[in-house]
């Protein structure tokens, strides 16, 4: 009992945030990669689907909340330009995010 409150303490530290997300940016890269050898298009379109998520998130976290003033035009060049920023940006963000959502786990269980 007393060695898995060390491990689940680990996790909790920031060397295990950084393990986690060590993992999570080889698993996520790994899995892109893998379906692009074998052209497997619709895992890389699940796994760039899910990391934009966290992108467009991460995105909305830095742009005002101002009402723009825009055509159809430009709304579609808008929503088209951060959705490919967004999956950029998600690839990098979201192993940071998992990582950081399963070490807060750990650590909401530990204090239970």
């Amino acid at each position: 009992m007393e060695e898995k409150n060390k491990v689940a303490e680990f996790f909790c530290s920031f060397a295990g945030k950084a393990v986690i997300i060590i993992v999570g940016y080889i698993l996520i890269m790994g899995a892109i990669l893998a379906a692009v050898q074998s052209d497997h298009s619709s895992i890389v379109g699940i796994t760039l689907l899910v990391c934009a998520v966290f992108g467009w998130k991460a995105l909305n976290k830095i742009t005002p909340d101002i009402f723009l003033f825009m055509n159809i035009t430009g709304w579609i060049i808008y929503f088209g330009v951060k959705g490919f920023l967004s999956i950029f940006i998600g690839v990098f963000v979201a192993p940071f995010q998992i990582a950081k959502m399963i070490s807060n786990a750990i650590t909401k269980s530990v204090n239970q």
